[in-house]
């Protein structure tokens, strides 16, 4: 009996029960928050990263004298090892790119129409795994005959000093690795025109060049190991174009090429086809080729905030430069006003070439960042920087300073950079420097410990000019600490009295000019009476014969301020003895006149 039934039966109901519905459908995530998908990035791009530097570090391990055939299995061994770390999905995709290669059909690298690996990062990279580690068996190979046949390791280097003007006289040792050889010239030869160049390595060649500094060379020939190995990334030269080429080729095929219209109207639909930021990633392959010369020359760190008239910044990386150069100013032409452009367009076109030189901008400047940290850290950060360089792509690289510090940790990052500016003749703060060299637990070299003595010798000849004794107290002590962490001698006594004095005479004569009211303790300074007293004296001298010379009585003198610094050190004596040869002289020159 239904329970309208019963009711209209005069029986109560029973209260209904409701059984809650259990839904078969799985709950919806919650929305990513901002962190969550940056974290989930960096984990993406760390990935990838650590990929690069286990490519690099399993062909560092690779034995000499290698059989060719025994050789060429190994490289092969470490493309599928490699290979493995990818997708399925970026797997494929190569396989569908390299079937296409072979084919012969039309590939555009912004087409994924056509060419399959353009927008897949992971496909991308997997490409250039394989490049490099098939770049390195073709220099094993060159390096292995070197080694087997000195004439032929001879020759080869007679040709190369030849081409870099260099003597065979200056050169101090050759080196046969596994898969280059390091020519080690003496410390006195200028290379590459510039003395402050330690090292250098030539693209898509096997030498490198270092000069001998002693157990610091390993690290120079390590650095331009790391670019000899970025070698393998430059033969995918498919993927580099000329952006304002590459621009020009999509106006001319779009729409399709039967219809008649003004060269405005096929810009107007090139815009609408063109990926600014994959446009810009075709760089890539540009900016590792001449990547060692601008961080050689320190990507013109000192004009680099100085862009252009453009206002593209120049960081030594000539042929990626002119290329975005070339685009910049083609994009600001074109929007530039015209009989055919309506404002919307000349606005899009401007647009397109602000982004363009703010993401090339943000990219030096990040380039600056990352490598100047992780110099300061070490060669193991300088390689992981490097190895970044490769695997991510020009557009991510702002990513890359964040990567460092998930690495090595914030602290051991800002330590890095502090250490670095050493290097770059702008050394921070005393205490700045001495935690940082305690943070990364470094040994100083010669160069460091010179660099810091003469900035703690600057601050020191401008004690002077510190607000109060409690300051120059805090000068001294960070100076000990930091010498003590270098290993330089403590400051003599004396030159501890060199800058008491020079701060208590600068105190006394800025009262006698400035009528500073000052209370005189504030000069009691950590040195004897007696060179207090020498100090005043020679500071009351110069006060009373230059500064207050309009005075006319010893009783104006003590109604000035300065009297409270006299009558403090007990030397009324001493000034009117001062202030009565001062007039005395003074009479001398007017019966003169």
């Amino acid at each position: 009996m239904n329970g309208r039934l019963r009711k209209r039966e005069g029986h109560e109901l029973a209260p209904e029960v409701i059984v809650p519905q259990i839904s078969t459908e799985a709950p919806e995530d919650p929305p990513e928050s901002y962190k969550e998908k940056r974290e989930r990035l960096l984990d993406v791009l760390s990935a990838r990263v650590e990929i690069f530097e286990g490519v690099y570090a399993d062909i560092m391990a690779l034995e000499p004298d290698m059989s060719s055939l025994t050789s060429h299995f190994h490289f092969d061994e470490l493309v599928e090892k490699w290979t493995a770390q990818f997708p399925e999905a970026a797997r494929k995709t190569l396989e569908r790119a390299a079937v296409a290669k072979i084919e012969n059909l039309p590939t555009n690298p912004l087409d994924p129409d056509f060419d399959p690996i353009a927008n897949d990062a992971e496909a991308t990279a997997l490409q250039s795994v394989r490049e490099l580690i098939m770049t390195m068996r073709r220099k094993y190979a060159v390096v292995d005959a070197m080694r087997i046949k000195p004439e032929h390791l001879q020759a080869s280097v007679d040709r190369y000093l030849k081409h870099h003007k260099l003597n065979r006289t200056d050169l101090v040792r050759i080196d046969v690795n596994t898969t280059d050889v390091s020519l080690v010239f003496s410390e006195e030869v200028v290379l590459l025109n510039r003395k402050d160049v330690g090292g250098f390595h030539a693209n898509d060649s096997v030498f490198l060049v270092t000069k001998d500094f002693g157990v610091h060379t390993a690290n120079v020939v390590r650095h331009e190991r790391i670019h000899n190995v970025m070698d393998g990334v430059k033969p995918i030269s498919d993927r580099t174009l000329e952006p304002k080429k590459h621009f020009q080729d999509l106006a001319r095929q779009s729409p399709d090429s039967h219809i008649q219209i003004d060269q405005e109207t096929r810009d107007h639909y090139a815009l609408k086809e063109l990926n600014p930021i994959e446009l810009f990633d075709s760089l890539h392959e540009e900016i590792l080729a001449e990547l060692e010369i601008a961080e050689r020359k320190d990507f013109n760190r000192w004009w680099h905030t100085v862009p252009n008239e453009h206002g593209v910044i120049q960081a030594d990386l000539s042929t990626a430069q002119r290329y975005v150069n070339e685009f910049v100013e083609f994009a600001e032409e074109k929007a530039a006003a015209g009989p055919r452009k309506t404002q919307a367009m000349q606005d899009q076109w401007q647009t397109v070439a602000d982004g363009f030189k703010s993401r090339w901008n943000k990219m030096v400047s990040n380039l600056v960042e990352t490598t100047t940290a992780a110099r300061g850290v070490g060669p193991d950060a300088t390689e992981f920087v490097h190895m970044a360089f490769v695997a991510l792509k020009p557009s991510q690289y702002r990513h890359v300073n964040k990567l460092l510090e998930r690495k090595y940790g914030k602290e051991v990052i800002d330590a890095g950079r502090v250490i670095a500016s050493i290097n770059n003749g702008q050394p921070q703060s005393l205490p700045e420097l001495n935690n940082a060299f305690i943070t990364l637990n470094l040994t100083p070299d010669e160069d460091q410990r010179k660099a810091v003595h003469n900035e703690a010798m600057y601050q020191a000849q401008h004690a002077s000019a510190l607000p109060d004794t409690d300051s120059v107290r805090k000068l001294l002590q960070d100076t000990d600490e930091i010498y003590a962490t270098m290993g330089i001698e403590p400051l003599a006594e004396i030159s501890i009295v060199a800058i008491w004095s020079d701060y208590l005479y600068e105190r006394v004569v800025s009262v006698g000019f400035d009528d500073e009211v000052l209370d005189p303790a504030l000069l009691d300074v950590d040195m004897s009476e007696k060179d207090i007293k020498q100090v005043v004296t020679e500071a009351l001298q110069d006060v009373i014969f230059h500064e207050m010379a309009d005075l006319e009585t010893l009783s104006d003198l003590r109604h000035k301020p300065l009297w409270k610094i006299v009558t403090h050190y007990g030397l009324e004596y001493v000034a009117k003895h001062l202030f009565a040869e001062r007039m005395a002289i003074d009479a001398e020159e007017k019966d003169a006149a």
